[in-house]
């Protein structure tokens, strides 16, 4: 039996490669002369968001409204809201705003709705300012940078009493389908290309654009030419995953996160079933349909081929190579670390994160967990 630790399934980060991915980004921003706003979506770390910046309390990017609180109450007061905001949301940015000092600025992308939010902000005795959202090729959200309608939205932004025009933002969410480092960067060259277009289209009716944002971890790691780019957002990259390393962006050993968890049993079938399922390790799958590789085998690196083929709820089938004796090598009570196909969906699973690290004290970080 493996010496006791927490109860498993928990998470552990690895604080000298999580210092490392935060360092890399860091030289990107520098070396393109760019703003670095990491999202926190993946992480959601106070602690995390902090090392982001060297310590301080930059800027940074969140999904949820609950987010933007946990940030703002730890000295965060340059928060990017990037979901569409609706006008049932102002309120609460308004209170917000109120309790702490920060400044959240928030996604527009319907001129109607866009009306309907700078008079709820109005009400409330705010000026919002506002990113309009581009679409780069991805097709979830926003206005291509040719659409009729962007000149009309950012003109009504523009002279709105409630709203403040900051700028134009995309998202490649598209380079997750690509399948090497060349495929990345071109669809690096279209996030830029369009994103810079929606901006000049709008600087040319007169209107101003102080901020041009993009916001990818594998376009932010492999863009070779980030010119008219004011602002980038990634946000995976703090941790890095299996998904990244499919796509040439890292190798297994950049991946921060891993998931530890205890092997139950043996079964004839020749798998090990570990005490990690679909609510540890998330139902994302890797390129070849497993869910999540497995590193270490306690302190040990684990030998090649080890991997979670099938989850249920809360248990997962561990295989190895053919022939292998699972019996031998992972006996009942072993403790296991898998690396996530997907970090964001397996962290969110989680409320701390359990840190190690040769040159830093171990520690425990808590997690902002919740969708509002």
């Amino acid at each position: 039996m493996m010496k006791a630790g927490p109860p498993t399934p928990y998470l552990v980060v690895d604080r000298d490669v999580l210092d490392r991915n935060l360092e890399r980004m860091r030289s990107i921003a520098a070396r393109h002369g760019v703003r670095l706003r990491p999202h926190m979506k993946t992480t959601k770390s106070v602690e995390i968001a902090l090392a982001a910046h060297g310590g301080q309390a930059g800027s940074i990017t969140v999904s949820t409204l609950r987010e933007a609180r946990h940030f703002a109450d730890a000295g965060f007061r340059d928060i990017l809201y990037a979901v569409t905001t609706t006008p049932a949301k102002v309120t609460e940015i308004a209170a917000l705003g109120a309790a702490t000092g920060a400044q959240i600025t928030i996604l527009a992308e319907d001129a109607t709705v866009a009306a309907a939010v700078g008079a709820e902000a109005q009400s409330c005795g705010l000026r919002l300012p506002v990113l309009i959202d581009i679409d780069c090729g991805y097709g979830r959200s926003g206005l291509h940078p040719d659409d009729p309608h962007l000149p009309v939205l950012g003109r009504l932004i523009h002279d709105h009493p409630g709203l403040s025009l900051a700028g134009v933002m995309t998202h490649a969410g598209q380079a997750y389908d690509c399948r090497d480092a060349d495929a990345v960067r071109r669809v690096a060259r279209q996030e830029v290309s369009a994103t810079v277009a929606a901006a000049t289209l709008l600087r040319d009716i007169g209107l101003p654009v102080p901020t041009v944002s993009i916001g990818s971890t594998p376009t932010a790691l492999l863009a070779d030419d980030l010119s008219g780019i004011t602002e980038i957002r990634p946000g995976n990259y703090q941790f890095l995953d299996l998904t990244q390393a499919a796509i040439s962006v890292c190798g297994p050993g950049d991946i921060a996160l891993r998931v530890v968890t205890e092997v139950l049993s043996h079964h004839p079938g020749g798998h090990a079933l570990v005490d990690a399922g679909a609510l540890a390790l998330s139902k994302d799958t890797g390129a070849d349909g497993h869910y999540g590789i497995v590193a270490r085998i306690g302190d040990t690196p684990a030998p090649p081929g080890l991997f979670i083929a099938k989850v249920a709820q809360e248990q997962g089938y561990l295989r190895g190579p053919h022939g292998l004796d699972l019996t031998w090598l992972l006996p009942v009570g072993t403790r296991v670390e898998v690396l996530p196909n997907h970090a964001c969906m397996t962290a969110a699973a989680h409320d701390f994160y359990h840190i190690r690290s040769d040159s830093h004290a171990p520690d425990i970080w808590r997690r902002v967990n919740g969708w509002h």
